[in-house]
């Protein structure tokens, strides 16, 4: 990127059903430019029943 100025990237995950899930780490490369690329950390969430 230019000038090396940071930006943000999001992605939705969408559950309908209650529990504990594994949240993998997102990936980002640039198509074009190989050696631009970026990850996220893996995780767990927790979904809790509705009302």
């Amino acid at each position: 990127l230019e000038g090396n100025k940071p930006f943000a990237l999001a992605y939705v995950a969408r559950a309908v059903t209650p529990g504990e899930f594994f949240l993998p780490g997102a990936v980002a490369k640039d198509m074009y430019r190989p050696a631009i690329q970026a990850r996220s950390e893996s995780g767990r969430t927790v979904i809790a029943p509705g009302p």
